[in-house]
């Protein structure tokens, strides 16, 4: 099956994941974070992007990117090429290291960004690598004006825009329910109707099929199911439509991308 098109959005703004082959370690220690954050500092720069915001847990990283898409593609071959030839000599490791292409996403809408940025400073947290969103290799403590390993591209001025002030910033992330899953349970259910909600669905898809929706890997599948979920349809709505089951909706709801 071919990898679906990557959508454009005009905000310019994408949330990246990529994840290690088959779940394995991509960082063994500090020294390989820090060289990994130098060699996306040198593709960021060299390709004109700002990074919002990111992640890097053991086994996969989130990046929160601003500019072109196809220089996006161009900085994470770039970072991930150079990372994976130092990881390979370092650990003596030798094959593939991050598994396939990596996920994207388009953001659009200052609320939606804001949710992403939470998403992400929130993910230590949902995988209990951190009791809060005090991580030390997550552009949280960044933000906050703490002494942090940040890329020089890196760009605060949006997200502290949106909420005021660093206070703000960081009461954002620590009220109660402010996890992306406590949002989603307390959306209002959709009053779009089953017609209109399948010419949405159409509309995502494109020229893949309905059915092939639960036959895509799991970060492919729970991104549609996101993108429909930000479009207004309903949980029961998603479940009918494409035949995944309730559950998986919610839990790939809930998360916004597959860890």
């Amino acid at each position: 099956m071919g990898y679906r098109r990557r959508r454009q959005c005009e905000s310019q703004i994408y949330h990246v994941m990529v994840r290690g082959v088959g779940r394995m370690l991509l960082f063994e220690d500090d020294a390989d974070r820090s060289r990994y954050l130098s060699f996306l500092d040198d593709a960021l720069s060299r390709h004109d992007l700002d990074v919002l915001a990111w992640c890097l847990m053991d086994n996969h990283i989130h990046l929160l990117v601003r500019g072109q898409l196809e220089r996006v593609a161009k900085v994470m071959q770039l970072a991930g090429r150079s990372y994976a030839l130092y990881f390979n000599r370092r650990h003596d490791h030798v094959g593939h290291l991050f598994q396939g292409r990596y996920a994207s996403k388009p953001i659009e809408g200052n609320e939606r960004l804001l949710t992403v940025v939470r998403y992400i400073h929130q993910n230590p947290i949902e995988s209990g690598a951190s009791e809060s969103c005090h991580y030390s290799w997550s552009s949280y403590g960044a933000y906050l004006g703490l002494p942090h390993c940040a890329p020089r591209r890196f760009d605060e001025t949006a997200v502290l825009g949106l909420l005021g002030s660093e206070a703000e910033f960081r009461r954002f992330h620590e009220l109660p329910g402010s996890s992306f899953a406590a949002t989603a349970r307390h959306r209002p259910t959709s009053s779009m109707s089953m017609e209109a909600a399948a010419a949405v669905l159409r509309g995502v898809l494109g020229e893949v099929g309905i059915g092939e929706v639960p036959l895509h890997d799991k970060a492919a599948r729970d991104a549609i199911i996101v993108e429909l979920r930000a479009r207004g349809l309903s949980i029961r709505q998603v479940e009918r439509l494409t035949g995944i089951g309730r559950g998986i909706v919610s839990r790939a709801d809930g998360r916004l991308a597959d860890e």
